[in-house]
């Protein structure tokens, strides 16, 4: 599988997506913890899909939700507990799917990000969050981009009928 690069700081990392199992279970603990925030975040019950929105409008809708779901985001990292955001790192940030590059810890080379490595990699707490956000990103915002479509063509087509 593919891993995306991002860069926070001072560090490069290598995020790989998880399987699509653990994408399912790591949702279904984080809405049963987290739903109220989550309907926020993802602005999925107030959505509003145009009546003859084309394929464009509806693409350009789900880009717009994916933003609100970035920003939503750091919004529940405000509302959360030191320790529920602790419990939101350990289940995101996973050695086996994240490794770090920075020249003043490994050389430059690949090293599997381990919690006893984050005092080293990260400047500070909002570089974490920052990694959080990239993660669930990318195992979840696909998620929500083509639910929203689907979300959008199915409700044009019941106003058809």
């Amino acid at each position: 599988m593919a891993r995306q690069e991002i860069q926070i700081g001072e560090s490069t990392f290598f995020v790989q997506k998880f399987s699509a199992m653990d994408q399912l279970r790591i949702f279904g603990d984080l809405q049963k913890t987290l739903a109220p925030s989550f309907a926020k975040m993802f602005g999925i019950f107030g959505v509003d899909t145009p009546e003859k929105a084309n394929a464009s409008q509806l693409a350009e809708l789900a880009k717009k939700s994916a933003v609100e779901f970035a920003e939503g985001l750091q919004q529940l990292s405000q509302q959360l507990s030191g320790a529920e955001l602790v419990k939101l790192v350990d289940m995101l940030v996973k050695p086996e799917l994240v490794t770090v590059q920075r020249d003043d810890f490994n050389n430059g080379t690949d090293k599997k990000l381990q919690k006893t490595d984050f005092d080293l990699v990260f400047d500070d707490m909002s570089e974490i969050i920052e990694l959080v956000i990239f993660i669930l990103r990318l195992n979840f915002e696909p998620f929500f981009m083509k639910f929203l479509a689907r979300l959008g063509s199915g409700q044009e087509g019941a106003k058809k009928a």
